[in-house]
């Protein structure tokens, strides 16, 4: 899906959010442009951002289902759904459980370009997905980093040229999050560093470094 704005999915969110109204869901994918080209040629930037979405969500989804026989996010067969161009300057990307959605931002361009030319990045991001489907871990915490940390393992795994995540679209340089050396991405690498702290429902992106670093070590 294209050129969904980040007021529009703000509000639906946030309507969807605090009046449990699923019809917003549906509006919103109305709303929603579907990249299509009569020639094959994906060339301008609208499309390119939709093609690498849709190539990297392609490349995850046979991977759960070609290397761990799952079937697509759920184990049952749903559809996958991702947006790009939300919100011209977002430099970020998030998985949406109740739209069961992924959505990509354009970049801020001081740290991040493009989100969804990253393969790792997608693969991160529906992995969201399984976790919300899979398990009841909280958002929070160290049960919080435990997702991340998941989402950074099944995106390295999907990619599989290396234990650095968002090399593709991060620009403000060094590295954002390194499986192998954790403090190149600002994290600790083990649990006697565990950060205690209120923002980022506590520390959810900070401590996934822990069990990353765990897997890069079981991996290497």
């Amino acid at each position: 899906k294209n050129q969904v704005s980040g007021d529009d999915l703000y509000r639906y969110i946030i309507e969807h959010y605090y009046y449990g109204a699923p019809e917003y869901k549906q509006r919103l994918m109305s709303q929603s442009e579907l990249v299509s080209n009569s020639n094959n040629n994906f060339i301008n930037d609208n499309q390119v951002n939709s093609v690498d979405a849709y190539v990297n969500t392609a490349k995850t989804y046979d991977y759960y289902k070609n290397k761990l026989s799952r079937n697509s996010i759920d184990n049952k067969g749903m559809n996958v759904n991702g947006f790009v161009h939300v919100d011209k300057n977002l430099g970020n990307a998030f998985w949406y459980g109740p739209y069961d959605s992924m959505f990509f931002g354009d970049g801020d361009g001081v740290r991040f370009s493009a989100l969804a030319k990253s393969l790792d990045v997608v693969g991160h991001e529906l992995s969201h997905g399984v976790t919300n489907k899979q398990s009841n871990l909280n958002y929070a915490n160290e049960s919080g980093a435990l997702n991340e940390s998941f989402s950074d393992i099944m995106g390295t795994a999907v990619e599989g040229k290396n234990f650095v995540l968002g090399e593709d679209c991060w620009i403000a340089g060094g590295v954002m999050r390194d499986m192998e050396n954790p403090s190149r991405g600002n994290q600790p690498a083990h649990m006697k560093d565990y950060v205690y702290m209120s923002e980022d429902n506590g520390g959810v992106h900070k401590n996934s470094g822990i069990i990353n670093h765990a897997a890069y070590l079981i991996a290497d």
